[in-house]
């Protein structure tokens, strides 16, 4: 049986691919649970119309993207967290930390998942933050001070 994806599915294919699968499977499963449409015509309509909106939503996205990334490359953001007198943070900043601080500074709506840092920053001081989706990329520059 020939199904489409509707969405990601583990071990068997990404969204909007047509995929060959198990009767059984693609009926029981696939199909039961909304995961796929049958791969008729009807459903080939189906999914040209949703990847064609998928794909103007994702340039939006990468337009808006591209104009925060020019944002934050033109002064260093500057956030506030408790330390110590050697200048250790007391709790490490993670990319879901840094990207709440980030929302609150420039009001954006930035998520976690696009800020790629290797570890938590651990101690005060400047850091060049990479922010990835896609095909946008950029870096910008955040310090952070020790809160009063």
């Amino acid at each position: 049986m020939q199904v489409i994806l509707l969405q990601d599915v583990p071990k068997v294919g990404r969204k909007y691919e047509l995929k060959n699968v198990a009767d059984g499977f693609g009926r029981n499963f696939l199909i039961a649970r909304g995961k796929a449409t049958l791969a008729d015509a009807a459903g080939r309509a189906r999914i040209a119309r949703l990847q064609a909106e998928n794909s103007l939503h994702q340039e939006m996205e990468e337009k808006l993207l591209q104009s925060l990334i020019k944002t934050l490359t033109q002064e260093t953001t500057v956030i506030k967290a408790k330390a110590n007198n050697e200048g250790h943070l007391f709790a490490g900043l993670k990319a879901k930390d840094l990207a709440k601080e980030i929302n609150q500074i420039h009001h954006t709506n930035i998520t976690p998942s696009l800020i790629m840092i290797k570890k938590p920053i651990k101690s005060l001081g400047e850091y060049q933050i990479k922010i990835e989706q896609g095909r946008v990329r950029g870096d910008f520059t955040i310090r952070i001070e020790k809160a009063e």
